[in-house]
């Protein structure tokens, strides 16, 4: 992990110098929500009948990072960085036991549900290819892009926990959500992420889809033949400078 952040500050130091008398250095610090999801339909465990009626779910959670663009034309730019990020996978079942009610009509709001969620944080290191749209079409702003990007990803993995939640009480249950580190998450995992990005002088949009090309967890790690792949949807927001 300190050799790959110590070969990204010297990449990006080099790069600097070289292009201090150009301007083709932009760097920028963004942030945003992610949502994602395993491959797996139904829930691992070393006791299948426990979660077999918990389905595959969603998990949202979040990433934050710093990008170096390198400005190769008006056309096209290399772009990189370093993102701390939170991903993983969700399982979910109906409770029949409880329902969430309207503190004032006390009518039934929506369904409870028991999750299993699987918390995986990386620091990842993306490289992708922007093509700008708006300067293929010849329309926008001078200061406005539409970057189409398609680049691949190392993501290194720092944390890896389980969490589900339990509903105490009868009358007016609290749900309360306990965890656990789990064992068996690969070290380091690559994707392959796809996307766009709207850019405005100094702010930023941006909408990515990340697939993984390895699996996540070893096996027996994290349940009982946990092989699972993942994929990621990113929405954020950026600011350049």
């Amino acid at each position: 992990m300190k050799k790959l952040v110590l070969i990204f500050y010297l990449l990006g130091a080099c790069l600097a110098l070289k292009a201090q008398d150009t301007n083709k250095i932009h760097i920028g610090m963004d942030a945003g929500l992610t949502v994602s999801f395993f491959d797996q339909k139904n829930a691992p465990y070393s006791d299948p009948t426990l979660v077999e009626e918990f389905n595959r779910a969603a998990r949202p959670s979040f990433e934050v990072g710093a990008t170096v663009d390198y400005i190769v034309s008006d056309l096209w730019s290399f772009s990189s960085g370093l993102v701390y990020t939170e991903r993983g996978g969700g399982y979910r079942t109906k409770n029949p036991a409880f329902v969430y009610v309207n503190q004032f009509s006390g009518a039934q709001q929506s369904d409870a549900y028991n999750y299993l969620r699987y918390r995986l944080a990386y620091v990842e290191l993306p490289i992708t290819v922007n093509i700008d749209v708006f300067e293929i079409l010849d329309v926008g702003k001078d200061d406005e892009k539409l970057n189409v990007f398609i680049g691949a990803s190392a993501l290194a993995n720092v944390a890896s926990k389980l969490r589900w939640n339990v509903f105490e009480g009868r009358s007016d249950p609290d749900e309360k959500w306990e965890s656990e580190k789990i064992d068996g998450a690969h070290q380091l995992v690559f994707a392959l992420n796809t996307g766009v990005e709207w850019r405005g002088g100094s702010l930023s949009i941006y909408l990515e889809y990340s697939d993984h090309l390895t699996d996540i967890y070893n096996t027996p790690g994290a349940g009982e033949s946990f092989d699972v792949s993942m994929s990621t949807i990113s929405l954020g927001m950026g600011v350049w400078f």
